[in-house]
């Protein structure tokens, strides 16, 4: 009756902490996700940045092909207003910069991007790596409490036993004087 309740109160201080150990890895993969969640949030921004910034570019392309064609009218009927057409040379490589800053920011959100998905199939390979570890522990323990009981009981067998037998042989002298 002991060896079992000794036994229980083991196995049960045992899956208490491996059950708080559990929770502890849970809160963790919990608060991964919120970091994951926010992430999306923030990409979904980009997104409708980049939405943005493809209708403005569309409205630009838009004005820079009517002001294209004023050139070319300008440019028939006066050349006088060459200083001007300079002006907006200038516009056009403001324009050209400012789409060259683009696409390099669209390049680092790309990088970020993969690099969270890296972090999270890192992650990922984590937990199960820590699962088949909780499951090999779990039954290696299993196993070597079943092989204590087995033996503790055996060594109480045998314990009894002998003290049995020397019962017998103390009852037999005591028989015999």
């Amino acid at each position: 009756m002991i060896d079992e309740r000794f036994f229980e109160e083991k196995f049960s201080a045992l899956k208490a902490h491996i059950d708080a150990r559990i929770d502890g890895l849970e809160s963790g993969i919990e608060g991964l996700d919120k970091r994951i969640e926010g992430l999306d949030k923030r990409i979904d921004v980009l997104d409708k940045r980049m939405d943005s910034l493809e209708s403005r570019m569309a409205g630009l392309d838009k004005r820079m092909d009517s002001l294209e064609s004023r050139i070319d009218v300008l440019d028939k009927r006066m050349d006088s207003l060459e200083s001007r057409m300079a002006g907006l040379d200038k516009r056009m490589d403001g324009l050209e910069k400012r789409m060259e800053t683009s696409e390099k920011l669209m390049q680092q959100i790309w990088v970020e991007v993969e690099a969270t998905r890296s972090d999270m199939r890192l992650i990922a390979e984590g937990h199960v790596m820590l699962n088949e570890k909780f499951g090999r522990f779990e039954s290696e323990y299993i196993r070597h409490a079943t092989e204590m009981r087995h033996d503790v009981l055996t060594l109480y067998k045998l314990t009894y036993g002998e003290i049995e037998r020397r019962v017998r042989e103390l009852e037999k002298l005591k028989k015999v004087s």
